[in-house]
């Protein structure tokens, strides 16, 4: 086997990998959705959006994107629709007015109240095969890959 061969396996072990997270998280989410957030009329998105903004209490808009892992322009559509059921409103930010800020309603605060124990219980029953050591290292593994593809070295090879 050259070193060309020992690279291609590599890389196959590599795409192999990311297939199966791709896929992994893919179920989950369907899985939630299915189970949960349908019978709410929530997508996984829009619910990723509530659930980042009621952490933060108020959120700009560019970090709800970040945050919730899409681009602002997919941002815009999500907060439209949850803004026109009564879950969210937008607001200007005090100190910048080229900025917005996300607040979640009453409504809103009622709905992820409800949601969120059934959507917490969806995603234990989702890893219940794992132990807590196994979940420890999936997570560590997959923060790690974050800030690795965020790091200055990534950025570059992205430009």
């Amino acid at each position: 086997m050259t070193a060309r061969d020992g690279d291609r396996n590599d890389h196959a072990d590599s795409t192999a990998m990311l297939v199966e997270l791709h896929r992994a998280a893919n179920a989950v989410r369907n899985h939630v959705e299915q189970a949960v957030l349908r019978h709410r009329r929530l997508t996984w998105t829009g619910f990723v959006v509530l659930r980042e903004v009621w952490a933060a209490k108020r959120l700009q808009t560019r970090h709800a994107a970040e945050q919730a892992g899409i681009a602002k322009a997919t941002l815009t559509g999500v907060v439209d629709t949850l803004e026109r059921r009564g879950l969210v409103r937008r607001l200007p930010h005090p100190q910048d007015g080229r900025l917005v800020l996300l607040e979640l309603t009453r409504r809103g605060h009622r709905l992820l109240r409800d949601v969120l124990p059934a959507s917490q219980e969806e995603e234990a029953f989702a890893l219940a095969y794992l132990d807590e050591s196994q979940i420890a290292v999936m997570r560590d593994a997959l923060r790690q890959l974050v800030v690795h593809l965020d790091a200055d070295e990534a950025q570059g090879r992205r430009d």
